[in-house]
This record gives structure tokens, C-alpha cells and sequence, in this order.
């Protein structure tokens, strides 16, 4: 009977941890998005269309550096980015849209040496 117990008391403990665990997983996602701002629009001119679109990224990213700090001017980790272009005669005009979002890369310095220890001081030795 013993192992009847342990298998009760594990399916309560799973389903304790799993009533606990939910509301908090929601909560993390709701303050995620709360790290996000309203959508910003840039446009941007030129004479091919990879040039256009690369400057409208470019300048959306600018230009939520400068209002919200780099953190946020990420394209890549951006809320829902959009990006489209018209062709005028011989000129492009593009237009990046998108919520800028918080990111932050995690750095790890490398503090590896860069020179082998040598043991022993004198000529000829193996350098060990």
C-alpha cells in the first residue's frame, strides 16, 4: 500500500507545481509585452530597392535608439515588423514598420590568456 500512497502524493505534487507554475508563466508574458512600444514607421528613397529597404530599417532603428536607447532599436527582436517597398519611375521608396521591443545581449567576457605558461626559465626546455 505504501506505493499506492507515493503514486498519489506524486500526482498531487505535479499538479500543485503545475497550478503555481501556470499564472507565473502567464505573468512573464505579459510583462514582456509591456517592454514593447507603439508601432514607429520610417520611410526611405532610393535607387534600388535593396538600398531603400535597407535604409528604412536603418532609420527605424535610428531613430528608436534615439527616442527609446539601443536596447530597443533592434530590428531582429522587434514586434511585428513589416517592410514594403514601391517602385516610382527609377526610384524606390520603402517603408519599415514594427514595435520596438527591449533586448539586451548577454555578453560573457573571455578571459582566456593568450600566452602559454612556461615553467623553468632557461634555454631549450619544451616550454611546459
Amino acid at each position: 500500500m505504501l506505493s499506492h500512497r507515493i503514486g498519489k502524493f506524486s500526482l498531487s505534487a505535479i499538479a500543485a507545481a503545475l497550478t503555481v507554475a501556470l499564472p507565473l508563466a502567464v505573468a512573464t508574458d505579459a510583462q514582456a509585452s509591456a517592454q514593447c512600444y507603439g508601432y514607429y514607421t520610417y520611410h526611405a528613397d532610393g535607387k534600388s530597392q535593396s538600398y531603400a529597404l535597407n535604409a528604412a530599417i536603418g532609420g527605424w532603428s535610428a531613430y528608436v535608439a534615439s527616442h527609446y536607447g539601443k536596447a530597443y532599436a533592434y530590428w531582429s527582436h522587434a514586434a511585428y515588423p513589416k517592410t514594403w517597398c514601391t517602385q516610382y519611375d527609377y526610384y524606390w521608396t520603402c517603408w519599415a514598420k514594427a514595435e520596438p521591443c527591449y533586448w539586451a545581449p548577454s555578453y560573457t567576457p573571455n578571459y582566456h590568456p593568450s600566452y602559454k605558461k612556461s615553467y623553468g626559465g632557461g634555454g631549450g626546455g619544451s616550454g611546459y
